[in-house]
């Protein structure tokens, strides 16, 4: 089953028609329906109490202290430039929380979440990366509620492609 992290749209747009030519060259057909695409997703009451959580600490602690030293690191810095002329230095959390996490209320989230379907072409599974909350775990469940209850209706009423599943459980 293809699997896409959230690297920028092109990226996206460009590992689909990966998929596609690795599923010809061996007859298979490759099935946007078993498509699953990752990003980090925040929802809360409004954006700007999204983006607080977003700020918070497991979140910035991950990236800070292990993503974006290993993606330096590796120079795949260009694959998170939404534009190639953005200055390295400027690629940090507020960058990641402007283009690349999916932060803010059930209509914002919902909206990029329709958005990265449409330019994606449809996908399948949307997979959410976690974080260690065990320090305060409530919003980060609030957030997981939300997404499952009041954003993928939005979402599925709203795609032209496969329905999102919401395989969320009481935690």
């Amino acid at each position: 089953m293809p699997l896409s992290f959230g690297f920028t749209e092109a990226y996206i747009t460009d590992h689909w028609q990966t998929i596609q030519a690795g599923a010809d060259s061996t007859g298979r057909e490759a099935k946007r329906s078993e498509w699953r695409l990752v990003r980090d997703v925040i929802v809360a009451k409004t954006d700007e109490e999204a983006q607080l959580l977003a700020r918070s600490e497991p979140m910035m602690r991950t990236l800070n202290e292990l993503w974006l030293p290993r993606v330096r690191a590796r120079g795949m810095l260009p694959l998170f430039k939404h534009e190639h002329c953005i200055p390295d230095e400027a690629v940090d959390a507020e960058y990641y929380i402007r283009h690349h996490w999916f932060v803010g209320s059930v209509d914002t989230v919902a909206e990029k979440i329709v958005g990265l379907d449409e330019l994606s072409g449809g996908f399948g599974t949307l997979l959410i990366s976690a974080f260690d909350c065990s320090e305060n775990p409530k919003p980060w469940r609030e957030s997981l509620c939300m997404l499952a209850q009041e954003v993928l209706p939005r979402v599925n009423a709203d795609r032209k492609s496969t329905r999102l599943n919401s395989s969320h459980r009481s935690i």
